[in-house]
Parts: C-alpha cells; structure tokens; sequence
C-alpha cells in the first residue's frame, strides 16, 4: 500500500485539489443549497446517492475551516487514494495468500501503483471512486466464501460481509449495488454447503437493510430528501431500447413500440446518444408508468433475443468512456458501432 501511494503522489500533486466530476458539482451544489439540475437548493436529491454527498460535503466544509474549499477537497482526494491504494494492496496480498508467487505480486503492485488511469481514478472526487474500493472487498469475500464453501462465515466475518455492499450499495452510481450483493448472496447458496444458513441470514440482513434505509416513509423524509426516481436503475435497458427504434422501428411491432413511447417518448430515437443515457431516461420519474414495467420487462427480453447486435452495441457504447477517449467533434454523428470497434481497435 505504502508502495502504491508513493507512486501515486505526482499525480495527486498536480491535480490539486482534485478532479471534480459534474455530478460531484452538483452534489456540492445541493450540500451548500444553491440551485442546481435536481433541486432549488432546499432539498437533497436522491438521484446521486446521498451518502456521497454527504461525504464530499463534510470534506467541503472541513475546508471551509481551514480556509478554502479547495484544501477540504484535496484532502477527500487524497483519503480517497488511500481508500483506493488499501483495497488495491488487498488484492495484491490475497493473492499472495492463495500462492502466487513473489514475481506475480511484485507486477500486480506495480501495475496497480503506475499504470496512470488507476491513480487519477481513484483520486477523482466521484461517487465512482468512492464505491470501488468496497466493490473490490466485497468480491474478494465473495470468492473466499467460495474456496473455503462458507467457513469463513464467522461473527466478525458476516458482519463485514453485510454491511460492506450495504455501504457499497449506498454509493454505487447506478443504485444497483444493493442488487449485484443480493444476487452474489443468492449465488453463494449453491456454492456452500454446511454454512447455507449463515449465508441466509446474511441475505436477510441486505433486504431488511435496504428497506429500512430507501423507504420513502423512513429515512427520506425524515431528511427532506426526494426519491431520486426509477430510471437510475434502468438506464441501460433503456438505452438499448432506444437504439432498438432508432434502427429497427419499421419492423417493430406496433404495441412494442407503443409501450417503449408510453416510457420513454415518442421522440427517444432522436434523443438516443451512445456515451450517455441520461438524454433518454431523464431525470424524474412518473409514477403512472409503473404498471407498464411489467410489460415493458417483456419487450426488453424480445429484443434482446431479436436484436443481440443491437443491444450489445448499446451497452458498449455507454462503457467507451473506460476504454479510449473519443473525440467530441460531431459525436452526434457518429454510428456506436463504428465507434465502439475503434475504440477497442485503439485500446
């Protein structure tokens, strides 16, 4: 971890004090009640997760009482280097333990500690950035309970199993961090055998966790903080369905197409972009068009059984952001499937 941390220094110098995503702007925003996308500033949103805007508040105003704003971020920016650097070395020496060899954790550590997008990543002021490290703990439980077929489950060990993804569900981006822990944990009861009610209670813990923490009757408005809405957690699928009547609405089926306009607009072939979904799911929610997501459940899985180019060229598109950096010049234009090609032609 030392090792990491000393390489990632240079970079943490010459960002100061920190790189500041937009979401992370408007979340600050919403942390000092000026008007923003979501808010007129007397309320919190949801649609960030509001654990991180609590905790880049706090850092915010830490400096404020050190005298600038920026001194608060840069110290967030480097806590979030440490967080990141800790999970890294964990991989590193969980690996170790498994039986690699000194060689092979000697190249981990040093890919992890000079390989540049790791570094300016981890030390971005982000949600992202904030969620990595727990996802990184969380999976490695995931695969010891596997090795050891649930004997690790001890006390302590299911407590820090519950309550990792329960924080890490709190910030992922896309709100689906609660999900990806209830489907490993369901997963890991096929995996197990003598300690399957060790993993049940575990489950339990993450469905009651995450009712008592999202209820809008509970938590929420206790804070005055509004539901941040359904479309977070169906981003991607819609932005495959977009793309879907951008290319194939002529052969579509007429009450398909009806029920995808009813959700997204009649207009979201014109809305689609490939590097964002947020011009095709918005930024508020209707309640009215939860009865439609059964049906709308239905149409997705047709497609995506009709259409696999489609859909696949859709989720890549949105993923580029990772893999190269595009220029923004007529992107407007340009085809997602030509682009994604490129960029892993170029990666």
């Amino acid at each position: 971890m030392s090792v990491i941390l000393l390489c990632w220094l240079p970079y943490l110098w010459l960002l100061y004090p920190g790189v500041l995503w937009y979401d992370t702007g408007q979340q600050l925003m919403q942390w000092f009640h000026l008007p923003n996308v979501f808010t007129d500033g007397s309320y919190w949103s949801d649609h960030h997760p509001v654990f991180d805007t609590l905790v880049f508040g706090l850092f915010a105003e830490l400096g404020k009482m050190l005298g600038s704003v920026d001194i608060g971020l840069f110290i967030c920016s480097a806590f979030l280097s440490i967080l990141s650097a800790a999970s890294f070395a964990t991989i590193v020496l969980y690996c170790s333990c498994l039986g690699a060899k000194w060689r092979l954790s000697v190249v981990q550590m040093l890919f992890f500690a000079l390989f540049p997008v790791i570094p300016v990543f981890s030390m971005s002021l982000v949600k992202d950035s904030v969620f990595m490290p727990f996802f990184i703990w969380f999976a490695i439980f995931c695969i010891e309970i596997v090795r050891s077929r649930g004997a690790c489950l001890s006390k302590v060990s299911m407590a820090i199993f519950v309550h990792c993804p329960f924080l890490a569900s709190r910030i992922d981006e896309k709100k689906t961090g609660i999900y990806i822990a209830l489907i490993c944990c369901l997963v890991l009861l096929f995996m197990v055998s003598r300690y399957r009610l060790r993993l049940v209670v575990v489950f339990s813990s993450r469905t009651v966790n995450f009712d008592i923490v999202r209820s809008k009757k509970l938590f929420f408005p206790a804070m005055n903080i509004q539901e941040g809405g359904k479309q977070e957690m169906l981003a991607i699928p819609f932005q495959q369905s977009a793309l879907e009547v951008k290319r194939h609405e002529k052969n579509m089926d007429s009450h398909d197409l009806k029920v995808i306009y009813s959700i997204l607009g009649k207009d979201v072939a014109d809305r689609y972009q490939w590097w964002a979904a947020d011009n095709v799911k918005g930024y508020t929610w209707d309640q009215s068009k939860d009865p439609l997501l059964g049906e709308y459940a239905r149409i997705w899985a047709h497609g995506a059984i009709q259409y696999p180019q489609t859909y696949v060229e859709a989720y890549l598109a949105l993923q580029e952001g990772w893999l190269g950096i595009p220029s923004y010049v007529g992107m407007g234009n340009t085809d997602s499937a030509n682009l994604v090609l490129t960029v892993f032609f170029d990666w």
